[in-house]
């Protein structure tokens, strides 16, 4: 019988009124089409005894009568969002220090880079997960997404589960406006890939200047003397490597990238290709994945699996096989 692993149904700290229970705190955050504060009689039905709302938040009167009837404590944080990820990991008990996490950004290949970096990490002999847009995995086990970057709720609750299940290493790809909403405030990273950028989620940002320091700002949460693989053939990621110790750059028009690929053949059938640079070489077949656009997220998965002392024998079977 197969294995099966399933995150608990009820959060200690939580923003969501589906997983309250019996003394949860629930944080209350104002997002653009509904109010978690209109929530709080609901949270306090299921059994929260806490509340947190942020200093500005506009509590109608019969929302602090309701706090008062359930003997509930109402706590005032300035920034909810933030608020929320410290608790949840205080709450869970800190399990991401307990764990290695990669973290992978850019505006193009977070998703396919963290699927194949995996996949390494995996064939090298390490129990690992994975947190994606696509899908989320403990193992081999699959869990359903909704966000590129979950809410800290849930990223610590995986984390408290990873951990149980003795994962060594968590893949997590970080989306602009994760870093710009704090879900993954607190969080230290133990190595980060930058694959590229370029204009996106106008919606969201003021400016593309904006948007990019959003992303940036991931490498400020990397512990110190961790490998930061970035992309030294885009201009934003010449600027990383210019302002950041301990980077190794990938590039295919840059030869004098610490790491550079070329691709040998690329048909239908997938790329056979040749990796350089960190004092190996290796040639590799990868039937899964075409186009020169691939090539750069093989060569940033690699180039961090290299980075983190997997054998380069042990990268060309997995780009084989994924």
């Amino acid at each position: 019988m197969n294995k099966t692993i399933s995150l608990p149904s009820i959060w200690p700290v939580t923003c969501h009124t589906d997983y309250v229970g019996k003394n949860s705190t629930f944080v209350a955050i104002k997002g653009q089409k509904v109010d978690g504060i209109d929530y709080v009689p609901l949270a306090l039905q299921k059994g929260a005894r806490t509340i947190v709302a942020e200093h500005a938040a506009d509590i109608k009167p019969e929302i602090i009568e309701a706090i008062k009837a359930a003997d509930a404590q109402l706590m005032f944080v300035a920034n909810a969002r933030r608020s929320l990820a410290l608790l949840a990991a205080n709450a869970w008990g800190n399990p991401a220090e307990k764990l290695k996490i990669i973290a992978i950004t850019g505006t193009k290949g977070k998703t396919t880079t963290s699927w194949l970096l995996h996949h390494l990490l995996q064939k090298a002999g390490f129990k690992t997960a994975l947190l994606s847009t696509v899908k989320n995995k403990i193992g081999d086990l699959e869990f359903a997404t909704e966000l590129t970057t979950a809410h800290p709720d849930y990223l610590h609750a995986f984390f408290h589960a990873c951990v149980k299940e003795k994962i060594e290493y968590v893949v997590l790809e970080v989306a602009a406006q994760a870093l710009s909403l704090h879900r993954v405030a607190g969080l230290e990273f133990d190595g980060a890939i930058f694959t590229n950028f370029a204009q996106a989620h106008g919606e969201f940002y003021a400016s593309v200047g904006e948007y990019y320091e959003a992303k940036r700002s991931l490498f400020n949460q990397c512990k110190s003397n961790v490998p930061l693989v970035i992309n030294g053939d885009d201009e934003k990621g010449s600027e990383i490597l210019e302002n950041y110790s301990d980077t190794t750059s990938f590039a295919i028009k840059n030869q004098f990238a610490h790491v550079t690929a070329s691709i040998n053949k690329s048909t239908a059938a997938g790329i056979v290709g040749t990796i350089k640079g960190l004092e190996f070489s290796l040639t590799f077949e990868c039937p899964a994945l075409i186009g020169d656009f691939n090539l750069y997220n093989i060569l940033a998965a690699s180039t961090m699996a290299c980075r983190l002392g997997i054998d380069p024998k042990i990268i060309a079977q997995g780009l084989a096989t994924f």
